[in-house]
């Protein structure tokens, strides 16, 4: 990850620094710009660095450090009614993360907690066409067309009565 300061490791130069800091001058003007500092925090009742910033910071960190993260949240968003089939969630992060000229072998028990932590979304075990699949409910894609190939119409009765159609009207039992 890029970093944008640079920091250097001579002992004589903080001593320099240090003599420089320590000047009555010095020591007058660091207490003028705290006590500057500490004004505007009782005016506004907080401080003044931008939140906007750090999360934007937090969010190029995450995308930087950790794939998985890239990847949900530039394909994939919440919604509540929205199904993704596990098997294709992964397959298709798989496919980018070799496009990204990641090895392919992330994990696959992470990257469901991080869907879950991400979304709150809950896995399903559901019945399409007699086969029995894994879905993610609550996160759709982002694109349409990938998400015209999920499962549609999850519908939520009471616990004992879920349904969720797509081909026929399936069983559906949590997992």
């Amino acid at each position: 990850m890029e970093f944008p300061y640079e920091f250097e490791d001579d002992p004589g130069k903080r001593k320099k620094i240090l003599a420089e800091c320590t000047t009555d001058e010095e020591k007058s003007g660091i207490l003028n710009w705290a006590l500057e500092g500490l004004r505007r925090l009782l005016k506004t009742g907080k401080f003044t660095a931008d939140e906007g910033d750090s999360a934007k910071i937090r969010d190029r960190w995450m995308r930087e450090t950790n794939p998985a993260y890239d990847f949900l949240t530039t394909y994939v968003e919440r919604d509540p009614t929205g199904a993704i089939m596990k098997k294709n969630l992964w397959m298709r992060y798989l496919a980018w993360r070799e496009e990204q000229g990641l090895p392919a072998d992330g994990r696959q028990n992470e990257f469901s907690v991080l869907v879950q932590t991400m979304f709150r979304a809950k896995s399903m075990r559901v019945r399409i066409s007699g086969e029995r699949v894994y879905v993610w409910v609550g996160i759709r894609w982002k694109e349409q067309e990938k998400q015209d190939q999920e499962p549609s119409n999850l519908n939520y009765g009471d616990e004992d009565s879920s349904s969720y159609r797509r081909l026929g009207e399936p069983e559906l039992e949590t997992e």
